[in-house]
């Protein structure tokens, strides 16, 4: 009587007489992108596809579309949780509860300081002349040199002279008026 107990049991829940914890050391490969068909019927529910293990190995299952028990309206996708070492698989199932929320924090603030200023210091320049045609010095228009044979203007003649060329205080060829 007990084995026929145990076997309307096992009949009534197959999911149940075989379940197992699936535990793998490696981690599961990146999910793939897959091309949703359109669904069959307006009931039916797109339940994604996942890797599942296979002897010593990950196996894409494709997804599908299914229709969901009654009353149950929510599919939790199966997934691969990190425990220690080991990765233990948590397979898919119809839930009457909302998908567990995620939550992210927000995005943290960031300060960005402007930039340095930046200082042009234009190239020196040579000096302009002044408005009267001479050099910055006073002395003739820029760039022209004194003439290296001291006590004689441009004329060659020498000492101080006065406009009309006789020298100061002199009469002639430098001697003084009696």
């Amino acid at each position: 009587m007990k084995n026929a107990v145990l076997a309307l049991l096992l009949s009534l829940s197959p999911g149940l007489a075989f379940a197992q914890t699936i535990r793998v050391e490696i981690a599961p490969p990146a999910m793939r992108v897959e091309q949703r068909p359109v669904a069959p019927t307006p009931t039916h529910v797109w339940v994604p596809g996942y890797w599942a293990w296979q002897g010593n190995q990950y196996v894409w299952t494709p997804g599908r579309y299914d229709t969901p028990p009654q009353g149950r309206t929510v599919w939790l996708q199966p997934r691969w949780v990190a425990n220690g070492p080991q990765w233990v698989f948590e397979p898919g199932r119809w839930s009457t509860a909302p998908p567990p929320r995620v939550l992210v924090p927000p995005p943290q603030r960031v300060v960005v300081a402007p930039p340095p200023p930046v200082v042009v210091v234009p190239p020196p320049v040579a000096p302009l002349p002044l408005r009267d045609g001479r050099g910055p010095d006073g002395e003739g228009p820029p760039g022209q040199r004194k003439s290296k044979h001291h006590g004689h203007d441009e004329h060659g003649r020498g000492g101080d002279h006065d406009d009309d060329g006789d020298r100061e205080g002199k009469h002639g060829h430098g001697h003084d008026r009696d």
